[in-house]
């Protein structure tokens, strides 16, 4: 059986040739979409806008992330894949068709801007093309922090059973002359910690994990699907965020390796 964790950095898609979008309301263009900030987004004045990117070249994505958008059980989304821009719509080397931003049997009704990971298989192309249809969502508009396509990192070997995740939230509060206590709500920052046991790793694979997180540091995001079998509670699995604490990379003779490290993410995650 294949690998059910994946890695994805944004590296590539951060340093695309141009990203534009069909629509924005003012102060919420697209360029916010590459940035890390999950306050600062991109936000649409229809319900059907679409993203077109030239990447600059030949590029060789197969995953799409949404970070942080507003999608429910009736949004959808679309992926177009061409050799020009024209080809976009007119001819695409890859079309996806239409897409549910919840995975089917999930329910996430109680995140305000859950995150979405799509991956495929595709040739390399260098335009790209996403679509939204936000028809029957209430808010009227497409609103996310966090795009991002990029080439998969899947080991064969899943990661480790035992990996956990969990959140923290700030305490601030104030005690009142009578006793009490006034709290000012932070919102929580959920985390993610997993790993791969002695043997669950090739060398080459070790080399891949460490090469992407030295690119990232600790400034950079990182994307990490622990199991992409997850459909019922995909958010439990699915993480945008960096990397603060030290990692390291074990030798197993005579030809592996064991590493683990932990996942924080950009910003509070909002529920209902």
């Amino acid at each position: 059986m294949g690998s059910l964790t994946t890695i994805i950095s944004p590296k590539q898609s951060d340093a695309i040739h141009e990203m534009v979008a069909s629509n924005a309301v003012g102060g919420a263009s697209v360029a916010n979409l590459r940035n890390q900030r999950t306050k600062s987004v991109w936000q649409s004045t229809t319900t059907t806008p679409f993203i077109t990117i030239d990447a600059g070249g030949v590029v060789n994505w197969n995953a799409l992330v949404f970070g942080y958008f507003n999608g429910d059980d009736e949004s959808i989304f679309r992926l177009r894949v061409a050799t020009s821009e024209a080809d976009l719509t007119a001819a695409p080397n890859f079309d996806s068709g239409w897409i549910d931003y919840w995975p089917t049997g999930s329910d996430l009704s109680n995140y305000v801007r859950p995150h979405r990971l799509y991956t495929f298989g595709t040739s390399g192309a260098r335009w790209w093309r996403v679509d939204f249809d936000w028809s029957a969502n209430p808010d009227g508009y497409v609103r996310g922090a966090r795009l991002i396509l990029g080439t998969k990192l899947t080991p064969v070997d899943s990661a480790a059973p035992g990996w956990d995740f969990g959140h923290a939230e700030d305490v601030v509060e104030t005690e009142d002359m009578d006793g009490g206590e006034s709290t000012r709500p932070r919102g929580s920052r959920r985390k993610l910690t997993f790993g791969w046991h002695p043997g669950g790793l090739t060398k080459a694979e070790g080399a891949a994990i460490h090469e992407l997180l030295l690119e990232r540091g600790s400034s950079r995001d990182v994307v990490v699907c622990v199991d992409t079998s997850e459909v019922i509670n995909p958010m439990d699995v699915l993480y945008i965020g960096r990397v603060k604490e030290p990692v390291s990379i074990l030798h197993v003779p005579v030809a592996y390796r064991q590493t683990s490290f932990s996942v924080t993410e950009l910003g509070i995650t909002e529920m209902r």
